[in-house]
């Protein structure tokens, strides 16, 4: 599963790679600038390909922010619930 996360994240930077022979990627690979080109990725995939929205379009700017926002709080809450030990992470109900 991390392999193809990382595959994702850094798409753009081979398909760059492949057609001018330039490297992009950063020099220096930490947790939050990895997570961050994961969600960017991941939205303009799911805007672009998935939702067909024109991402040149202010209001879809605007969501794209939203979203991205929405993406990163809730991968810190993940991470949280992860890295908590279990006294101070009682497992929550499931509601259906």
């Amino acid at each position: 599963m991390n392999i193809i996360m990382i595959a994702s994240a850094f798409e753009e930077n081979l398909e760059t790679y492949l057609e001018t022979g330039l490297t992009s990627l950063p020099g220096k690979l930490d947790l939050l600038h990895f997570y961050d080109t994961l969600v960017e990725r991941n939205l303009h995939i799911y805007e672009t390909e998935k939702k067909r929205e024109d991402i040149t379009k202010a209001s879809v700017q605007d969501d794209h922010e939203i979203l991205k926002d929405i993406y990163l709080e809730n991968l810190e809450i993940c991470s949280l619930i992860v890295t908590l030990p279990n006294e101070l992470n009682p497992p929550r109900d499931e509601q259906t």
